[in-house]
């Protein structure tokens, strides 16, 4: 799927108009009389026609990790990763301000990772048993933000919208994990029963 924005994207996320076109447009939302509306959808149709398409849609690449090994009778190890790369674009609507009846929809840059690691050991002997384990998620977003500039004014309005919308997206996070749990078995003798004289 393709869209079309009149927007420039300058940067990852960064979404702007030239202030000459923005001023333009303010007078002619502002007129409030019909011309002004009827210019303002010529404008923005003339601006999405000239404008490049940009395709929407992303796509996930998945790597896997398993590694297993033994240190002798007594230990196990076991290791495994998995990492996802995602990148593409996602239409993302963007408001100027609460309330306000302006939206703007962009093809938001997606550019994302995240990686799943888990490793564990093992201890056996005889009736000892050992485990411990760890492990770490993580998740990188290389966008996590979007400035999106509005169409419709070049200044702030309390009633219209700002001229300039910023919307945060998904953070950079991570997430560490571990356990340890130990067990030993005992067996109990059965008791020896007397027998009555």
């Amino acid at each position: 799927m393709m869209a079309r924005s009149p927007l420039y994207q300058v940067s990852p996320g960064v979404f702007v108009l030239p202030d000459s076109i923005q001023r333009l447009m303010q007078g002619y939302a502002g007129a409030g009389n019909n011309a002004g509306t009827n210019a303002y959808t010529a404008t923005l149709r003339d601006l999405l026609n000239g404008a490049a398409g940009t395709s929407l849609g992303f796509q996930t690449n998945t790597q896997k990790l398993r590694l297993r090994a033994r240190q002798g009778k007594q230990w196990q190890f076991d290791l495994a990763a998995v990492r996802r790369d995602r990148e593409g674009s996602l239409a993302f609507g963007v408001p100027f301000g609460i309330g306000s009846a302006t939206m703007t929809e962009v093809a938001a840059p997606i550019d994302q990772r995240m990686v799943d690691a888990d490793a564990t050991g093992v201890y056996v002997n005889g009736k000892h048993r050992f485990m411990i384990s760890g492990g770490i998620s993580t998740f990188e977003n290389e966008v996590d933000a979007l400035r999106v500039d509005n169409s419709r004014r070049v200044t702030d309005s309390a009633t219209s919208g700002t001229a300039v919308a910023q919307l945060d997206l998904w953070p950079d996070n991570r997430v560490m994990r571990g356990r340890w749990p130990s067990r030993r078995s005992c067996r109990r003798r059965p008791r020896s029963r007397r027998r009555s004289a």
